[in-house]
């Protein structure tokens, strides 16, 4: 089996002509591209019947995450979407979808694009059609082979002793960090007081009981903190359900304003 990133480009044109877009991607289990290709369009379909009448879907790339040059596009030019809004209108919210796995690797998905007639002041209020269609779109995240991808919590932190100016790290108990791998630090701070940020991968590990960083600064030393491997897990969907809109995170505005401030006022 292979782990699949199947990756949907929207785009909206409104009535005067203004665009926009978004991306949206999801990490199925598949044998391969091919049988990604045969379950992804079913979950758009069900996802553009939640979006406005103005929103479409141009393309879908698919990507084995094993194999990153390994994709393949499907184009949807010109494809009309499911469904639609009365109101032309792209508002900046989102609706939010809970997925959950059972092993505390829960997300709540933002969904744009979505009409104006599903918000009454300020509140998630859908019709009885635009609730069916969201239920059936959850079931299709139920029942399919969705996944969450995510950083593995579970992994320990290990106590820094030290790190050397040529980034070579002790630690407690001795990192078994394979060659390659990613590092993270937390409540790490230098011999200057300044915090140490960013991830390091594991450039030598021939020197037993340490580990040496690619990319660390010449010179900088720590003498404490922790530290982590950073490994990312997949785990199944098991539930999906609505929880609502927030107008927060979910991207830049289509439609700018244009000109001085003073003049918008």
């Amino acid at each position: 089996m292979a782990i699949i990133k199947c990756t949907a480009i929207f785009a909206v044109t409104t009535f005067n002509g203004r665009a926009g877009g978004w991306s949206e991607s999801w990490y199925t289990n598949q044998l391969g591209i091919q049988q990604a290709q045969n379950e992804f369009p079913r979950l758009m379909q069900g996802r553009m019947a939640l979006c406005s009448r103005f929103v479409f879907l141009r393309f879908l790339r698919y990507t084995d995450i094993a194999v990153p040059g390994v994709t393949a596009v499907a184009s949807l030019e010109g494809a009309a979407k499911l469904g639609g809004a009365l109101d032309p209108d792209i508002p900046q919210m989102s609706l939010q979808i809970m997925c959950r796995t059972g092993f505390g690797l829960d997300r709540a998905l933002l969904c744009r694009g979505v009409p104006d007639d599903i918000v009454e002041g300020g509140d998630y209020s859908p019709t009885p059609a635009y609730k069916r269609s969201v239920d059936r779109f959850c079931a299709l995240i139920r029942n399919g082979s969705w996944l969450l991808r995510g950083i593995d919590h579970t992994v320990p932190l290990l106590k820094v002793i030290t790190v050397s100016g040529e980034g070579v790290v002790t630690t407690s108990p001795v990192a078994t960090w394979p060659l390659g791998s990613t590092i993270r630090f937390f409540r790490t701070y230098d011999t200057n007081g300044k915090p140490v940020l960013g991830d390091f991968n594991v450039s030598d590990d021939s020197v037993p009981a340490t580990r040496t960083l690619a990319g660390w600064t010449p010179g900088r030393e720590v003498l404490k903190g922790k530290a982590r491997l950073i490994s990312t897990i997949s785990t199944a969907v098991t539930d999906a359900f609505a929880i609502g809109i927030t107008t927060r995170k979910v991207g830049a505005p289509f439609f700018p304003f244009v000109g001085r401030a003073s003049k918008r006022r």
